[in-house]
């Protein structure tokens, strides 16, 4: 039993920490997305742990799956997407916001879990079951769910039930837990790429950036999947009109990491000295790293094995400054270019294939084959 000046003490500093959390809250609410917000909002979290304040110990776990997801190592999110879930349900929430982030979240963690190899289709489909289930019983997100349908047929290149999925998508109502509009036609977007409806998709494409609906990821994403394919297909010309729009968008953090592939993979071809420079390359090599995001590590091991060979053709080395955790770190910043893109190469190819095997397809394959012939259209 506590005496009184023990409960004045602990009264005491739960105020205290209770100022401390809503500085934090201030500090990075303020803050751009990446990794410093990424940092206090995890000192958040913990503090918030600390003094057990259930709404507080929601709040900033929500805060910080978003934080992960735009600015950090989106896979990071999922324990604490398991964790908000958890405290969610022990504490009974009901009201129409708590819906809504159990909603939300639900659906985030089975898009995240598509990211990665090691979680198998039978996972992903689970996953995907469940996140039905959460909206039925809340009446709400039908679209959202059949955006992510699509994603599901989209990720395993089941071309035929992606097709069925799209107008049916685009058709629903929006709601209030849809996809931002950007997002949302963007994705689409990629899914008609895929299904044959080029003219289609590039149109889209075209729509949304003479209208300025953009986010942080959209449409860049889609471009960047887009420069890719025309520059697979020797079609440079159309390819360097996407990288115009693409090339203002800023190389933030880890996340932005398939802007400077593309980005990387049209110098590699132009020779231009525009798109990419030593720079952008070493900025990226050391934040793709320490990355869990597999799809965000292989899309950019494509680009700068394209860009290591654009390199290779100008000299044998290369001067660059990198972390010591990268696996071909030199003491004196000289690396051979051959050898740095037979690294990424290989990278690539590991990852490539632990995705074919998990979808028992050859579609990550296909995409290194791409890469590979696009080289063959370098100036």
């Amino acid at each position: 039993m506590l005496s009184q000046e023990d409960k004045k003490t602990a009264k005491k500093n739960y105020v205290k920490s209770m100022v401390s959390l809503q500085t934090l809250r201030r500090k990075y609410s303020s803050l751009e997305k990446g990794p410093a917000k990424v940092a206090l909002i995890e000192q958040y979290v913990e503090l918030a742990d600390k003094i057990g304040n259930p709404n507080e110990r929601l709040e900033g776990r929500y805060d910080l799956v978003w934080a992960y997801q735009f600015g950090g190592d989106p896979p990071k999110a999922l324990p604490v997407i398991t964790e908000y879930l958890t405290l969610a349900k022990e504490q009974n929430k009901k009201d129409l916001w708590s819906k809504i982030a159990i909603s939300s979240l639900t659906m985030l963690m089975f898009s995240l879990s598509l990211d990665l190899p090691q979680i198998s289709k039978e996972q992903c489909t689970q996953m995907l079951e469940k996140a039905k289930e959460t909206l039925d019983e809340y009446n709400i997100g039908e679209r959202f769910y059949e955006g992510s349908v699509c994603r599901y047929y989209f990720h395993f290149r089941d071309e035929q039930k992606l097709k069925e999925h799209i107008d049916k998508f685009l058709r629903l109502e929006r709601d209030f837990i849809s996809d931002c509009h950007a997002c949302e036609i963007s994705n689409a977007s990629m899914y008609m790429m895929v299904t044959g409806q080029r003219e289609r998709a590039l149109n889209e494409i075209k729509r949304l950036l003479q209208e300025d609906i953009t986010c942080s990821e959209q449409p860049w994403l889609t471009i960047s999947m887009f420069i890719r394919e025309l520059l697979s297909e020797g079609n440079i010309s159309e390819a360097k009109k996407l990288g115009h729009k693409l090339y203002t968008h800023p190389i933030r953090y880890s996340g932005d990491l398939q802007f400077a592939a593309a980005l990387m993979h049209l110098e590699a071809i132009t020779k231009e000295n525009r798109w990419a420079d030593i720079v952008l390359f070493e900025n990226c090599i050391n934040m793709v790293t320490e990355l869990f995001h597999k799809v965000l590590q292989f899309d950019f091991y494509l680009g700068a094995w394209c860009f290591s060979k654009y390199l290779a053709s100008k000299s044998d080395e290369v001067k660059l400054s990198l972390s010591p955790s990268f696996p071909l770190y030199s003491k004196n910043s000289t690396y051979n270019c051959e050898k740095l893109a037979q690294y990424f190469m290989s990278k690539s190819e590991e990852i490539g294939n632990a995705f074919d095997k998990r979808s028992k397809n050859d579609t990550y394959k296909q995409e290194i084959e791409k890469v590979k012939k696009s080289m063959s259209y370098s100036k």
